[in-house]
């Protein structure tokens, strides 16, 4: 399926299957009870319905019938009321099934009584013989459900037109429908420099620090400062930490808005610190300290600039995307469910892995900076990019080129690395 990889799904997915055989009439999942397992339909048809009190069963008695005190039953004795309640619980207890139709192959359930903790809302039987995989109930949400792709179609289906920006961009094909979308709108460039930020995060650890530092300088110069080509509108002050902390190597920023010089004393000074100085006791025995971090141009760089963009996305044109009739279409054609009340599904609580593209979690400290940096959005005192710069000539791209599912190896430019 496009946007999974397909080595990671041979060899991770494909071992928590179990091939099963079933006979015609088999039931596989009953309405009102949790599911066990979850299953990919491979051969046959099965058929789904669900129990509904019945209404006809006992049809009301005409008035005067009533009100006749010859109204008796079959074995002479009166007949109670219509109103008493006997009547009333016999007639709650009156139920039927309803067909809802059948599922062939290609077809899979199971998945919403998993994410969502909930009873399912059908019962599930084969209609001929069928060929199924079988998954656990903890092998799909522990491993199906960690793969992005694969957990964003099951959520689509799921929250339906309630689904989130985060569960769009892991999608391949909503993906590339919402790009197209803010692309004729003319405002791409905020999706662009959240990609672009992102792969940042993603390739930071594997790279060296001077590559990210090249980077970094091409992110800014490409989106934030004043005279970028695709410049992002971002408040003055999250811009202004951002080339602070890029023309101050020894200047870092803590993760908690407050920028603390290596220089200063010998608590944050990775320099001063000894080895031996650093070591912990604990029972009796000494203990390596959990490694610090002094690596520049920080992983956190970007963080708070990308939540505020996802911000902006959300409320600008992804907002409107949800009620174009693209986006009513797409979902009809994934196969979002119709049928199933979501007043009681909310997207936190579903279970599963964290989206690849939800915005990086900032700390509480983070957070109030980042409100209160809202409310200027003028740069002030910020250079532009030096004209000679070999690290700032950024070629311009769009999203699909920028797209981390799409470009998994992140095509490298040359004036960037």
């Amino acid at each position: 399926k496009k946007g999974i990889d397909l080595e990671d799904f041979e060899r991770v997915i494909i071992p928590t299957c179990t091939l099963m055989e079933a006979t015609a009439q088999t039931d596989l999942i009953l309405e009102n009870t949790e599911a066990q397992h979850f299953y990919f339909l491979y051969h046959g048809n099965v058929k789904v319905s669900k129990t509904i009190e019945d209404d006809t069963a006992d049809e009301p008695e005409t008035e005067a019938a009533a009100k006749s005190p010859k109204a008796k039953t079959g074995d002479g004795g009166s007949s109670p009321p219509p109103s008493s309640p006997e009547t009333r619980i016999k007639k709650m207890k009156k139920t039927k099934s309803i067909d809802l139709g059948s599922l062939g192959a290609g077809n899979y359930f199971g998945e919403i009584s998993i994410l969502t903790s909930t009873p399912c809302r059908a019962t599930l039987h084969t209609e001929t013989n069928c060929l199924l995989l079988r998954v656990a109930k903890e092998d799909f949400v522990e491993t199906w459900c960690q793969v992005p792709g694969l957990r964003a179609q099951f959520l689509v289906r799921i929250l339906g037109s309630s689904c989130r920006l985060e569960h769009v961009l892991d999608h391949a094909v909503l993906r590339s429908s919402f790009e197209r979308f803010v692309e004729s709108e003319l405002a791409s460039e905020n999706l662009v420099f959240y990609y672009r930020a992102h792969k940042y995060v993603v390739e930071w650890e594997k790279r060296t620090d001077d590559e990210n530092m090249a980077d970094a300088r091409f992110i800014w110069h490409q989106y934030l400062h004043q005279e970028a080509p695709e410049q992002v509108n971002l408040p003055a002050k999250m811009r202004e930490s951002i080339i602070v902390a890029l023309e101050n190597p020894q200047t870092v920023d803590d993760g908690d808005g407050e920028e603390s010089s290596e220089g200063e004393g010998d608590e944050g000074n990775p320099e001063t610190t000894t080895a031996d100085d650093a070591k912990v006791e604990v029972d009796g025995a000494i203990t390596e300290p959990a490694k610090v971090d002094f690596r520049f141009p920080p992983q956190n760089l970007f963080h708070r600039a990308s939540n505020e963009a996802f911000t902006l996305i959300e409320k600008g044109p992804f907002s409107r995307f949800k009620v174009s009739e693209e986006f009513s279409y797409l979902l009809k054609t994934v196969g979002a469910y119709e049928q199933i009340d979501r007043s009681e599904i909310k997207a936190d609580d579903i279970k599963g892995g964290a989206s690849e593209m939800a915005p990086p979690k900032l700390t509480e400290k983070e957070k109030h900076l980042a409100k209160g940096r809202r409310h200027s959005h003028h740069s002030a005192g910020i250079r532009a990019a030096p004209a000679n710069s070999t690290e700032c000539k950024p070629e311009r791209k769009t999203p699909l080129e920028l797209s981390p599912v799409q470009d998994p190896k992140h095509r490298r430019g040359t004036s960037v690395f």
